[in-house]
């Protein structure tokens, strides 16, 4: 059913809803009178458009049958949702080396340095293929300090432009970028966000000014941040730099970014050797194996097994009955559906944080009335009073999870309504 006529609390031209009501008629097949009566006593002059959707004709691409087992068709969600699931699954695979290789080595690779030597051999195997190395050293701004040799601060976007903007200027865009600025810590979960999520995002921006034409490779390389045959999770907090990692291979043009994981133990010695052949070896591959990790001399990747969970038959011993719980984002489709299960299973005192927090109880029939049970606001306020109907006691209030201090006043609004 279509309706030509406006809502009585919507601010619109009742022509628009007439004329969109209409056309929505014709694009299903309606039989309309053009001429005689749409058009009735008007002159009407026929520009011919180009072709579009509207005409009734197919011109979509078929898509290619695949070579090994044919098209299935377009991917269907999973109606049982205990199949939605899966943990990651880390395979023993072969080094890569040299006969892997992708075409003529890289003209030019850019490296960002460490502070364990790493660089300096990574540099040195490079060297020897004639590849012609540019070094970068974190610091506290951007200089040139020799003909090879920048600065950069690591947390600048403008520091990243700066150094692709003279690399290009000189005729040296790098085929290849090895950035080993993750091998050590960088001192708190703060300064590893800069450095992590935010200098790849920077390096990620900085990236358009250098010609692509041949294509791109990076190599993100880091210690400690995976967990791959247990106990050699030391780092977990760099783990916020795979977002820009997975990102750019799937956002950028021509760029192939993935991400190599070592233990910082084993960067010592004769260790340190070979470290830095594996890293040669793997930035010189166009494998779409985007996670890698090395461990006692084993190469891992990274994948996905599909782990069915069974419907749980009790409630977890997490929830506690009548406990109180706080939810981010608790006013959202996610945070409400998590609260109704708790307020069925055991009729928690939830606290439920959002951006804006609900007008007073007192005033909800009145802005019900006046606003109409559509409103985005009424809506949620409906649903809040099922939580209650479900034996919940809810109390909303507004908070950013980006601002320490408004969910420091959250927690204090919960505690003071339903104890700690």
């Amino acid at each position: 059913m279509l309706s030509s006529t406006r809502h009585p609390r919507e601010e619109r031209d009742d022509l628009d809803v007439l004329l969109l009501a209409l056309g929505r008629l014709w694009t299903v097949g309606v039989e309309v009178d053009w001429e005689e009566g749409f058009y009735a006593e008007e002159r009407r002059r026929r520009v011919p458009l180009p072709t579009y959707a509207f005409q009734r004709q197919r011109y979509w691409v078929e898509p290619a049958e695949d070579a090994e087992g044919g098209w299935t068709g377009p991917a269907r969600k999973r109606t049982n949702v205990a199949s939605w699931f899966s943990v990651p699954a880390w395979s023993r695979t072969a080094p890569p080396g040299a006969s892997m290789a992708s075409g003529e080595p890289a003209a030019c690779v850019l490296i960002f340095d460490d502070e364990s030597g790493l660089a300096d051999a990574v540099a040195a195997r490079l060297a020897e293929g004639k590849t012609e190395v540019f070094r970068v050293r974190a610091a506290g701004k951007y200089a040139q300090l020799d003909d090879s040799t920048y600065a950069i601060d690591p947390t600048s976007a403008e520091d990243y432009r700066s150094l692709m903007g003279e690399l290009r200027n000189r005729g040296k865009a790098p085929a290849q970028i090895v950035h080993l600025l993750g091998i050590e810590s960088a001192g708190d979960e703060h300064a590893e966000e800069q450095r992590s999520f935010y200098g790849q995002l920077f390096l990620a921006q900085s990236l358009s000014i250098i010609p692509q034409d041949d294509g791109l490779k990076l190599l993100v390389v880091t210690s400690g941040m995976q967990d791959v045959v247990g106990g050699d999770l030391s780092s977990p907090e760099k783990a916020a730099v795979l977002g820009p990692v997975k990102a750019m291979s799937a956002e950028l043009d021509g760029v192939l970014c993935r991400s190599l994981d070592l233990v910082a133990s084993e960067l010592e010695g004769a260790a340190l050797e070979r470290a830095a052949r594996w890293i040669v070896d793997e930035i010189a591959t166009s494998t779409s194996e985007l996670v890698v990790a090395y461990r006692g001399g084993h190469r891992w990747t990274l994948s996905y097994r599909e782990t069915p969970l069974p419907e749980c038959e009790q409630r977890p011993l997490v929830v506690r009955e009548g406990g109180a719980v706080l939810i981010t984002g608790g006013l959202g489709g996610v945070g409400l559906a998590l609260a109704e299960y708790l307020a069925q299973a055991a009729q928690a005192k939830l606290v439920l944080v959002g951006r804006s927090a609900l007008p007073d109880p007192a005033g909800w029939d009145a802005w019900v009335s006046e606003h109409g049970e559509d409103d985005s606001t009424s809506k949620k306020i409906a649903k809040v009073r099922r939580l209650e109907e479900l034996g919940a006691e809810v109390l909303t209030v507004a908070g950013d999870v980006t601002d320490a201090a408004s969910i420091r006043r959250a927690v204090e609004a919960g505690v003071a309504k339903f104890g700690p």
